[in-house]
């Protein structure tokens, strides 16, 4: 069975949502600013000042402002490739941008469907199948593949095909043989990944909100600073040290919360136990792009939907353009040595690969008597 879709921007959203690839909504954003104002407000008012009031005023209303206009410029998700399924009674294999992917039914968790949507769970991962794609008799067909859904896996089956054909081209190339273990995936969440090799070296990197939290509540404090140093000394206006220390904790309160807030939801997340496969994974590295996965279950990654690379202390990221990030451990490399040419060789191929489609620069001939002759 062959089907061919795309998702609605709403089915989209849905779909990443469940795999929890979105962040925090936005009125949970916006909530959370707001929440971490409120102590501030209450030691603004044991000053008795309307001067650090209305600069408490000032300082909040640009960050509900600022944090307001980030959330409504970001753009929703929107899936951007046709998905191109072939369902057999063997595997479900998907083809999305130039990438692939091919699992046995059996190596999915369980199978459900409600009103929209077919249901596929691996893991902790969900493959949602709009029911609007398929004829009632591809549904009925569908279901019937399905059955076969966490059953065991015999040794002595035949691999899926698209891991015989990558892997029949690793030739000469090296093949690493690895198992996930859990503690891979906590390291690579709580030890941050920086980038290394982006794909689009020409795209300035936004700052983060936070150097814009950081500087509007330095400018505030200074200005508010250099105007009670500037006013008359009179016994209504002059400040003593715990009004200028309440002043300076109240605007920097809600900046200390925000990051306090972030980082703890972070830390929980990474500290959550994440589920592994148990299968043992080969990975190989080809002039087209990479594969990682076994027999029953294999993605290959075209070198052209690998956006950006990353490294931390324990472990490589590919992530690709779907804004996932397969983690590579480096443990499963000899040495450091040899980590290192592994990711030096996937950055050159990506590099190579990727300049082989680019459009050749022809020069246009123009009345120009400096201009170097074409050719």
């Amino acid at each position: 069975m062959h089907v061919s879709f795309r998702y609605t921007d709403r089915e989209y959203l849905h779909s990443r949502r469940i795999n929890k690839l979105i962040g925090m909504p936005k009125w949970k954003s916006l909530g959370l600013a707001l929440i971490c104002l409120i102590p501030s407000v209450a030691l603004v008012t044991f000053t008795n000042s309307y001067i650090a009031l209305m600069a408490f005023t000032m300082v909040a209303a640009y960050l509900v402002v600022m944090i307001s206009l980030v959330l409504i410029r970001q753009s929703s998700p929107r899936d951007k490739h046709d998905h191109l399924l072939v369902l057999t009674p063997l595997s479900l294999h998907e083809t999305n941008s130039h990438s692939e992917y091919e699992l046995k039914w059996q190596y999915f968790d369980e199978f459900s469907e409600n009103e929209t949507e077919f249901l596929l769970r691996r893991l902790e991962r969900y493959i949602s199948l709009p029911k609007r794609i398929f004829t009632q008799a591809q549904g009925d067909q569908l279901r019937t593949f399905a059955v076969k859904v966490g059953e065991c896996v015999s040794e002595t089956d035949a691999p899926v095909s698209l891991f015989t054909r990558i892997f029949s081209q690793a030739g000469q190339n090296c093949i690493y043989r690895f198992t996930y273990c859990a503690q891979d995936l906590i390291q690579a969440a709580s030890d941050r990944l920086v980038v290394v090799d982006p794909a689009d070296r020409g795209k300035t990197r936004k700052q983060p909100v936070s150097n814009g939290l950081i500087a509007a509540w330095l400018v505030a404090f200074l200005l508010v600073a250099f105007y009670l140093a500037r006013i008359p000394a009179d016994a209504n206006l002059e400040w003593t040290l715990n009004q200028y220390l309440v002043l300076t904790s109240s605007l920097i309160l809600p900046f200390v919360l925000l990051i306090g807030f972030s980082k703890s939801i972070r830390w929980r997340a990474a500290k959550r136990p994440p589920k592994v496969p148990r299968e043992e994974n080969c990975l190989v590295l080809l002039k087209q792009g990479f594969a990682v996965g076994n027999p029953g279950n294999v993605a290959f990654y075209e070198w052209r939907d690998i956006d950006a690379f990353y490294a931390n202390s324990s472990c490589f990221g590919f992530k690709s353009f779907n804004g996932l990030i397969q983690v590579i451990p480096k443990r499963i490399f000899a040495d450091e040595t040899e980590s290192t040419a592994f990711f030096n060789r996937a950055i050159q191929l990506h590099r190579e690969h990727r300049r082989s489609f680019e459009e050749p620069v022809t020069a246009v001939e123009t009345a120009n008597p400096y201009q170097p002759p074409a050719g």
